[in-house]
């Protein structure tokens, strides 16, 4: 991902006391959700330093962008890979991002090639943990699934 596609904000939460937590500024949001309009991009890794510990900036800014861009597939780093590491939660977010459009569309098709074929069955789908989830459930894990049924 080039420096070019990163649309950066100002930090969200600073060096305070406890409690003294300040909210994602919503004009900050609308003003990176308006340039998100504009590029014409169909899919968005949002990303800030330390979500993983508290994702509430994260859910916000997903909540903005999608008033302004509401068909726009959107993953968070906090709920793809909630852990500490800053890189290797950017990589895994950008590159679930970049899979889950093709994906949802694969798994889309399957579905209706399966019922055209008479299989109604629920689709389930399992991850490399062996977490088994319903095929509506899937959107934002999809870099780490593989079909089961």
């Amino acid at each position: 991902m080039t420096r070019r596609k990163q649309l950066p904000v100002e930090p969200l939460i600073p060096w305070s006391p406890p409690g003294g937590h300040r909210l994602l500024r919503s004009q900050q949001g609308i003003k990176v959700a308006k340039k998100i309009a504009k590029s014409g991009v169909e899919t968005l890794a949002i990303v800030f330093m330390h979500s993983f510990k508290n994702a509430i900036h994260e859910k916000l800014a997903k909540k903005i962008i999608e008033a302004y861009v509401p068909n726009l597939n959107i993953c968070l780093s906090s709920i793809v890979s909630p852990e500490i590491g800053e890189y290797e939660r950017t990589s895994t977010s950008v590159a679930n991002a970049y899979v889950q459009p093709i994906f949802k569309s694969y798994v889309t098709s399957l579905v209706k090639g399966l019922k055209k074929i008479g299989i109604t069955n629920d689709l389930f789908l399992m991850l490399s943990f062996q977490l088994f989830m319903k095929y509506l459930l899937q959107c934002c894990i999809s870099l780490l699934t593989f079909l089961y049924f």
